[in-house]
């Protein structure tokens, strides 16, 4: 089911639900999450066109599937506040493979952001995990999370023999210098 957010450690049974995320972490509780909102509902051609032009590049546009229908946003046809938000939302709120594309459900949650409309950032982090466990070809993200979850419950420890292959740079002077470069050569 949809809403079970359970699984198993080492025999151990986590429960990853929102409200368990929210708490251990301490996010803000929000009547409703806009970003599950919007991925929902039906848009006009002019409430895309006023999410694109705060995502996006003067003169950029949405990639669209063989149907027609917007399908992502390319990270960079993206404005750099845009750009920076959509990265940190991949690292953090809904891991995924892929940082050079945006498919539209991550355009909502950085329009969301970015607009300042209530999220429930446990809801997010635990669909995204549900999507790993269950997913075919799923990328394994949210380290930290699953690790304090496990640790809360005293997950029993093996050795640690795992390697980082590729350390995550944080977004710093170098990733907005190189942003805003693009801005302006968009602008020109």
């Amino acid at each position: 089911p949809d809403d079970d957010y359970t699984s198993y450690v080492r025999e151990v049974e986590i429960s990853y639900a929102p409200g368990v995320i929210d708490t251990i972490f301490g996010f803000r509780q929000e009547e409703h999450c806009w970003v599950r909102q919007q991925r929902e509902a039906t848009f006009t051609d002019a409430e895309y066109a006023e999410m694109l032009q705060t995502l996006a590049l003067p003169g950029r546009d949405w990639h669209y599937n063989s149907r027609g229908e917007r399908s992502r946003l390319q990270g960079t046809d993206m404005m750099p506040v845009a750009k920076g938000w959509a990265k940190w939302l991949v690292h953090n709120f809904e891991s995924c493979s892929n940082e050079t594309e945006f498919i539209m459900s991550r355009c909502h949650a950085v329009y969301a952001i970015m607009r300042g409309e209530p999220i429930i950032v446990g809801e997010m982090i635990a669909r995204s995990i549900k999507r790993m466990i269950t997913g075919l070809d799923s990328y394994i993200g949210h380290p930290f999370v699953i690790t304090t979850l496990c640790q809360r419950l005293h997950v029993p420890i093996e050795d640690d023999t795992d390697e980082i292959s590729i350390p995550v740079d944080p977004l710093g002077r170098v990733f907005f210098r190189r942003a805003v470069r693009d801005l302006e050569a968009a602008q020109a």
